[in-house]
C-alpha cells in the first residue's frame, strides 16, 4: 500500500486503509476528491450565507430607519422579517437550484421571545434563520420535531412536488419579508408593502445574487407588480411591460416563463387559487412547467 494513499485514507476516515476493507488506491483518490468536493462546498455555503447575514444586517438597519410617521413596520402589528436559511445542499454538483418565492408569511409572531428581536441585530438574525431552516425541514419531512407544525396548505402541497422532483434542490423565500401580524389578512396594504420595499438595498435582488439560483418560481404575482419592480425592475418589465413584454405563455393557462441571462424566472397563480376560472389541470401543468425548467438548466451546468 502506498503510505501516501494511507495516509489519505486516514486523514479522510480516520481509519487505516491498510487496516479497512476498502481496497484500491483509485477507491481511496475517489474519496480524497469526494471529500474534496465536500468540503469546498460547505466553504462556499459558509461564504454565502456570510454574505447573506451582512446583507440582512444592512437591510435590518435601514427598515428601522424608515419614516414612521404613518407606518411603522417594526412594530408589534408586523411579523419579524422572513430571513432565509440556505438548504445544505444547496451548492452540491449537478443539482438544479430552485428558489421558491411566496407573497408573504402568514401566523402570530409576537409569541414570548420572538418579541423583542430586532432585524439587523446577528443573533436574532441567525435565530430566525435558525427557525426558517426547522420550519422548511420539517414541511420537507427532513425532520419531526414537534417545535414546527406540519403545514399541508395549498402553498406547501405545491412546494414539496416540486421539491420531489429530480435534480433539484429547492428554497423558501417570501416576496415581501414581513407581513400582518395573524391568521387572516396577513398581507400588507399596497402603502405598507410600497413602504417595505422602497429602502435602498433591494433584498429580494441581493439574495437572487448571493444564492444563484438557476431558476426563481412565484407563486403569486397579483397586486405585486409595485414590489416585483423595485426588487426586480429588469424581470418585472418583462413581465409587466405595458408597451413591450418578454415571456413565454405556457400551456395556456397563467403559467408564465421570463429568461433573464441564464436564469429562469416563472410566474405562477397562487396555489390557493380557487374560482371558476382555474383549469382542473392547472397544478399538473405548474409541475410539467418546473421539470422542463429543470431540464433545461440541467443542460447548462
Amino acid at each position: 500500500m502506498d503510505k501516501k494513499l494511507d495516509y489519505l485514507y486516514k486523514k479522510w476516515t480516520g481509519i487505516s486503509a491498510e487496516k479497512s476493507n476498502y481496497a484500491s488506491s483509485e477507491e481511496i483518490l475517489q474519496l480524497a476528491k469526494e471529500t474534496k468536493l465536500a468540503i469546498s462546498e460547505y466553504r462556499q455555503w459558509e461564504e454565502r450565507n456570510k454574505k447573506l447575514n451582512d446583507i440582512y444586517q444592512l437591510w435590518g438597519n435601514q427598515l428601522k430607519q424608515l419614516d414612521k410617521t404613518d407606518i411603522d413596520l417594526c412594530s408589534s402589528i408586523y411579523s419579524k422579517p422572513y430571513y432565509i436559511s440556505i438548504p445544505e445542499k444547496w451548492f452540491e454538483r449537478d443539482m438544479v437550484r430552485v428558489m421558491i418565492v411566496g407573497q408573504e408569511g402568514r401566523g402570530d409572531w409576537k409569541q414570548e421571545g420572538w418579541r423583542d428581536l430586532q432585524p439587523e441585530n446577528l443573533a436574532d438574525i441567525e435565530k430566525i434563520k435558525e427557525w426558517h431552516k426547522g420550519y422548511l425541514g420539517r414541511q420537507l419531512g427532513e425532520n419531526k420535531s414537534e417545535e414546527y407544525n406540519y403545514n399541508n396548505s395549498s402553498f406547501w402541497q405545491r412546494f414539496r412536488k416540486i421539491n420531489e422532483l429530480e435534480n433539484c434542490v429547492c428554497c423558501w423565500n417570501n416576496l415581501d419579508k414581513i407581513h400582518r401580524n395573524g391568521k387572516v389578512k396577513c398581507a400588507l396594504t399596497d402603502e405598507e408593502r410600497k413602504k417595505l420595499h422602497s429602502t435602498e438595498k433591494k433584498v429580494l435582488d441581493e439574495e437572487i445574487n448571493i444564492l444563484n439560483p438557476n431558476i426563481v418560481v412565484f407563486f403569486g404575482y397579483s397586486e405585486r407588480e409595485s414590489a416585483l419592480k423595485a426588487e426586480l425592475e429588469s424581470v418585472a418589465n418583462k413581465f409587466y411591460g405595458k408597451e413591450k413584454k418578454d415571456y413565454e405563455k405556457l400551456y395556456e393557462q397563467k403559467i408564465y416563463k421570463v429568461i433573464e441571462g441564464v436564469r429562469t424566472y416563472i410566474f405562477t397563480n397562487h396555489p390557493a387559487w380557487r374560482n371558476q376560472y382555474k383549469p382542473k389541470n392547472y397544478e399538473d401543468n405548474v409541475i410539467l412547467t418546473l421539470r422542463e425548467a429543470i431540464k433545461e438548466q440541467l443542460g447548462k451546468i
